[in-house]
């Protein structure tokens, strides 16, 4: 901001409702002993705005980087600050607040979206996270 000036306070999109772990790149020697460089693990668990905008900057930091997300919801993606709209009953179709499908995220940013999925547990050391599909109660 300008000398003197106070930035706006942060509107309800501005929110971010996710967490983001960034699993560390580590590289290791091939039989020739050249180094490979294992392809960088990014999992984002929540999606709605806050997730959304750390997928698309994950992949603006990373091109190769495998980055999924995961969102207990049915929509990746909609326009938060339009909830006042839809609760107000201003918007009728809540389809009319998404902003991006997860076909979207895949085609355009090689994003894998998994929607109706629940992070159940997170294992720091192992990197290893259990994830549970909501509609078909198999877990992965």
């Amino acid at each position: 901001p300008l000398s003197g000036t106070t930035p706006p306070a942060p509107s309800s999109c501005d929110q971010r409702e996710s967490k983001m772990d960034i699993m560390s790149t580590k590289a290791r020697p091939d039989n020739d002993g050249e180094k490979k460089t294992k392809k960088e693990k990014i999992l984002i668990i929540g999606g709605v705005a806050g997730g959304a905008a750390a997928a698309a900057r994950a992949r603006r930091m990373s091109e190769t980087a495998e980055i999924v997300m995961v969102d207990r919801g049915p929509y990746v993606s909609f326009a938060s600050c339009a909830l006042a709209y839809y609760v107000g009953d201003v918007i009728k179709d809540e389809r009319k607040m998404l902003v991006a499908s997860p076909q979207k995220f895949r085609g355009r940013f090689e994003i894998e979206v998994r929607v109706r999925s629940e992070a159940l547990s997170i294992d720091t050391k192992k990197k290893m996270v259990e994830i549970k599909n909501l509609q078909t109660d198999r877990k992965s």
